[in-house]
């Protein structure tokens, strides 16, 4: 047979089933219990926290706080992404450089047997601080510039641009020269600015920077490194 008693307030209760007036609520003790023993997922390799639900003796449901794991800011990321995009163009950009410069050393002339690459002409500076020296040119592509790297190398004139500021170009199999302009620099022939590609003939003069050149040709005419089919 159930025990009923009465509280303190007034209520009735089965004291078998309950500690404590169930109307009432449940004493400080026991509810601190309850909270302690509730569980929360901490897997935070996953960023998934679990939230339990929680049945007190009143029948009322709680939930234990929920815990966002802080995510990485959105700047980081883009940044990354900017970076990574930087040294796709970079790589991108240095292989084409890479396929330019063997395309423009396929066009030579097999060097002779003695090792050494046949002349096609000369530029002879006229005027500018380089005055009195020469520039040998050979077949292909003849790049004009201050890099080290290029075929003829003025490093003095500093309104010349480092790479590439013009070519001038000898073609073996019409042996003629061309003067080809830069890409986004001044470079004058017979005192007209150069642009497009100009055919050149031995005594033309070239001006680029402060510097100017006459262009003195061997490859010319009936004169060719060429041998001549029987």
């Amino acid at each position: 047979m159930s025990k009923i008693i009465r509280c303190e307030k007034g209520h009735y209760y089965d004291a078998d089933k309950f500690v404590n007036c169930p109307h009432c609520g449940i004493d400080l003790d026991k509810r601190k219990k309850v909270i302690a023993d509730s569980a929360m997922s901490q897997d935070l390799d996953n960023m998934v926290t679990v939230a339990k639900n929680v049945f007190v003796g009143t029948g009322r449901k709680r939930k234990t706080p929920y815990v966002e794991v802080p995510k990485p800011p959105r700047e980081n990321l883009a940044s990354q992404v900017t970076e990574e995009m930087l040294e796709v163009q970079a790589m991108a950009a240095r292989k084409r450089e890479s396929v330019q410069e063997d395309d423009q050393k396929t066009v030579r002339f097999e060097i002779a047997e003695n090792g050494i690459e046949p002349v096609v002409g000369w530029l002879v500076c006229v005027s500018g601080e380089q005055k009195g020296q020469d520039f040998r040119l050979q077949s292909g592509f003849n790049r004009i510039g201050r890099d080290r790297n290029m075929e003829v190398v003025i490093p003095k004139d500093r309104t010349i641009s480092r790479d590439t500021h013009c070519s001038v170009v000898y073609d073996g199999k019409s042996n003629e020269t061309f003067l080809v302009p830069g890409n986004g620099t001044l470079t004058y022939y017979k005192n007209e600015m150069v642009q497009k590609a100009v055919k050149l003939h031995s005594g033309d003069e070239i001006a680029l920077g402060e510097n100017k050149y006459i262009y003195i040709s061997f490859c010319e005419g009936e004169r060719t490194w060429q041998e001549k089919e029987r």
